[in-house]
């Protein structure tokens, strides 16, 4: 087992009553590990805008290998590159589809020659020339069954080692290889005190002789020899004592660093020794939600929050290192990943689809484009944070789409919208047995009025009124007098760009598509909307209470006992279906920025406002995990419910 000693909490120092004595003493003093080159962070720059939504698409990690590479992906399938990352305006490349089936959860590029990203179905998706103007990458390869990856580290061309959800590793000694041939999952981390699952959030390999994973129960997993033929793996230690431990960093052999939702950072200098010390947890971020760290060596280690600051520290390796205080570096979104290529270049990737980038300028002039604000640690004067307009970024969110062309809004517990963002989505309207493309169910209620036969034409299902006769399918409204008419228009073309609205109520089948959710409020011209992909679901707006809407999981799970749901369980639409059989587990993404919205799984149920979440099911078991924001997750079994935030997860069983 690990040994704990104390280090002492770092010291933070006020910003602005030191600015102009550390002008001078970094002219006075002899160079220290970063007084030569100081960081800079700039403003945010909006680097990943694949569609006009661009809003839904939230970088969640960056690799950077040198100062002419970095390459980020996001939780959409897309990967942008720059050559120039040090450049004073870097030059990135237009986002690139790598990945259609799943959301990419991690990149790792250790050079030019090879970036590997995972993703949350256990795929691996290669690039050997990620340099290139137009890099070429492989088709998502599984490599994991459990699924689940969340992180992927690759030390060299010959080796990669990526962990997933359920506490597993997967190990490849040729990822550059025509057909990389990936170990079978090993489980190194088992909880079973808790849910019988490890999570492991992030794996840091330093070299072919050290890889550490850890897991969001405060616990590291350690080996020595990840490039073997038969892996060897320590015991899961507890080095922070429960805190959900969120990403780790290990620039060698000599140091590993590890950062936890709390805000606080844990250290060992010996990471490849037997029984290695880890350093008592130090507050670094007050309750800042730390979710990435990055050391280039052992002379810089910059931490970042998902309230968008930065905290750094040139002297990781110290007794008790020096931390400057956490500044805001984006002001329009959290950072979700860091990655710094050298101790004079760093690139944060935000929510947002933004990137930040952390430059070196001479030591205490903090002139130049974007010069920063001053901070301190004990052994250098560092420029951290970017002054000035960093709310000055134009891009779309999701809160402000809210009309798609001529298509009729949708109506307060009566309609929904949905627009394919991409992939293929059909959906099945309330009252009807059978899946359709979207393209093929817009429309409308055509109440025909006057005393003639009133009659409402479309695609879709509904009903039509008069004084004669009416029929109408869909959604929609018509007047006329004798002949009334009802539809809705449809934009776009086939299941890639098809928006409609359709009943409350309705079926969506998206587990390889991408769909926009708009629904309507209380407030009068006022809507909501979500981003949901990956799954079959039915789409509930209460017309009572907050309003909330809820979407249900649908798609059928191959060989689950018939045995007494919970009440509020995802069962009832279910039980429609003729045919039971399907995949042996369930899972839907949403994401959104405003409104009232939830998720219904076979165990657990949701209620959500502002966040980005994860609902699984499998026939024993539900999970819920959370990747921003807040989510109250109510255990259908145990009937109590419990408030999740960015890294956590929840796990209810059947008894």
């Amino acid at each position: 087992m690990g040994r704990i000693v104390d280090r002492q909490s770092a010291t933070l120092v006020p910003l602005v009553p030191i600015l102009g004595v550390l002008i001078g003493v970094a002219l006075l003093s002899p160079p220290a590990a970063l007084a030569s080159e100081p960081l800079n962070f700039g403003s945010p720059t909006l680097i990943d805008a694949p569609s006009a939504l661009a809003g839904a698409d939230p970088l969640v990690s960056v690799s950077c290998p040198s100062s002419e590479l970095c390459v980020a992906v996001d939780r959409d399938g897309y990967a942008v590159s720059s050559t120039d990352p040090g450049a004073v305006a870097p030059a990135w490349h237009a986002p690139q589809l790598i990945d259609l089936t799943s959301h990419l959860t991690s990149v790792s590029c250790p050079s030019s020659q090879l970036c590997v990203a995972v993703d949350f179905d256990g795929n691996a998706i290669i690039s050997t020339d990620p340099a290139a103007a137009d890099p070429v990458w492989s088709a998502p390869a599984s490599i994991d069954e459990h699924w689940g990856l969340t992180s992927v580290s690759c030390p060299s061309t010959e080796l990669c080692v990526a962990v997933d959800l359920d506490g597993n590793v997967v190990i490849s000694t040729d990822p550059t290889a025509s057909r990389p041939e990936w170990s079978a999952p090993s489980e190194i981390d088992h909880q079973e005190s808790r849910d019988g699952s490890g999570s492991l959030h992030s794996v840091s390999c330093a070299s072919a002789d050290l890889c550490v994973a850890v897991d969001r129960y405060g616990n590291a997993v350690t080996s020595t020899d990840p490039s073997g033929p038969k892996p060897a793996w320590s015991a899961p230690v507890s080095i922070d004592g429960t805190d959900d431990l969120t990403s780790v960093s290990c620039p060698s052999s000599g140091l590993c660093v590890a950062v936890d939702a709390s805000g606080r950072v844990v250290i060992t200098s010996d990471p490849a020794t037997t029984t290695p010390t880890w350093s008592a947890p130090a507050a670094i971020d007050g309750a800042g939600r730390l979710s990435s760290v990055s050391c280039p060596s052992s002379e810089l280690c910059v931490a970042v929050d998902l309230d968008g600051n930065a905290a750094l520290t040139a002297d990781p390796a110290a007794i008790t290192p020096s931390w400057s205080p956490p500044v805001r570096v984006d002001a329009v979104d959290g950072l979700r990943s860091i990655s710094c290529a050298t101790p004079a270049l760093c690139v944060a990737v935000d929510l947002n689809g933004s990137a930040v980038t952390g430059g070196g300028v001479p030591a205490g002039s903090g002139s130049g484009a974007g010069a920063g604000t001053v901070v301190t640690s004990t052994t250098s004067t560092t420029i951290i944070a970017a002054p000035g307009t960093l709310t000055s970024l134009s891009s779309p969110t999701l809160s402000s789409v809210t009309a798609f062309g001529s298509v009729v809004p949708p109506v307060f517990a009566e309609s929904v919208t949905v627009h394919v963002r991409y992939g293929t989505v059909t959906v099945r309207l309330n009252g009807t047995s059978t899946f359709v493309p979207l393209s093929e169910a817009g429309a409308g209620t055509g109440p025909g009025t006057g005393t003639g036969a009133g009659t409402g034409t479309g695609t879709g299902t509904g009903t039509g009124s008069g004084t004669g006769t009416g029929t109408g399918t869909g959604i929609g409204t018509g007047t006329g007098s004798g002949t009334g008419s009802g539809s809705v228009p449809v934009t776009g073309a086939g299941s890639t760009a098809t928006t409609a609205t359709i009943p409350n109520g309705s079926e969506v089948e998206a587990t390889n598509g991408d769909v926009l959710i708009t629904v309507a409020t209380r407030t009068p011209g006022k809507t909501a909307i979500a981003d949901v992909s990956g799954g079959r679901f039915r789409i509930v707006q209460e017309r009572g209470g907050s309003g909330e809407t809820h979407f249900v999981l649908t798609l059928p799970l191959t060989g689950c006992p018939r045995v007494s749901l919970p009440r509020g369980a995802a069962a009832i639409a279910a039980r429609r279906h003729k045919h039971r059989s399907g995949p042996k587990s369930r899972h839907l993404w949403v994401y959104e920025k405003g409104g009232n919205w939830g998720t219904n799984g076979r165990y657990v149920s949701t209620s959500v406002e502002g966040t980005h979440w994860l609902t699984q099911d499998e026939c024993v078991h539900s999970r819920v995990r959370v990747v921003s924001g807040k989510v109250a997750v109510r255990d259908l079994v145990r009937r109590r419910t419990r408030l999740l935030t960015a890294g956590q997860s929840y796990v209810a069983v059947r008894r």
